[in-house]
């Protein structure tokens, strides 16, 4: 499960119209903070009670919760930014990685379709897509979700690791291999795919 990270930046000039430019300079750094999630909460919590119109705060602070473990209070703030922005393919993705979380995943599925349907590109909803079907052991559809990440972005190592999951899952284990030694040459310090290396018995 990978959580979409960029922040989103709230309407200048619809926030300059009720709130001094100090003060929104100060909540909107505070706000896309994206490294310190007690930041980010306080600065678009700032936000939103001065513009509860805009769905980038809510978006922003439901990634902090997501990140740190807050899952019902991510979720809720995921729903905030659909509802104000529905076409949106990011609080989609990070909404059912909070519902990935809490092992909801065909709740889980549905965002990350929906997600996929407003970005086909987009490569973490693929991936997400396909954990989540893996948790559901339905591995050829989680293999043809991996397979389209890879696809899209052929240097994400999750991907390839996780497909060599599915591969070893499957009996492939020579497959397997070729896909856990792909993701180690993407990320030579891959804990995961290091781990799933040894467990067929092989190192690098």
């Amino acid at each position: 499960m990978t959580i979409s990270r960029q922040c989103r930046f709230v309407s200048l000039v619809a926030l300059l119209s009720i709130v001094p430019a100090g003060a929104w300079a100060d909540a909107m750094s505070d706000c896309s903070a994206s490294r310190d999630h007690d930041m980010v909460i306080r600065g678009c919590t700032e936000l939103i009670a001065k513009n509860p119109a805009d769905a980038n705060p809510y978006y922003n602070r439901g990634t902090a919760y997501l990140s740190r473990g807050l899952l019902d209070l991510a979720i809720a703030d995921f729903d905030w930014a659909i509802q104000r922005n529905p076409k949106d393919a990011e609080p989609y993705n990070n909404r059912g990685n909070a519902y990935m979380r809490k092992e909801q995943y065909e709740r889980a599925l549905k965002d990350y379709a929906r997600a996929i349907e407003l970005n086909p590109k987009h490569v973490l909803a693929w991936n997400n897509r396909g954990e989540a079907y893996e948790n559901l052991k339905k591995l050829d559809l989680a293999l043809e979700a991996y397979s389209k990440s890879i696809e899209l972005n052929p240097k994400y190592a999750r991907a390839w690791k996780n497909r060599g999951d599915i591969y070893a899952a499957q009996g492939n284990k020579e497959q397997a291999a070729v896909e856990y030694r792909r993701a180690l040459a993407l990320d030579p310090g891959y804990k995961f795919a290091q781990e799933a290396l040894k467990r067929l018995g092989l190192d690098r």
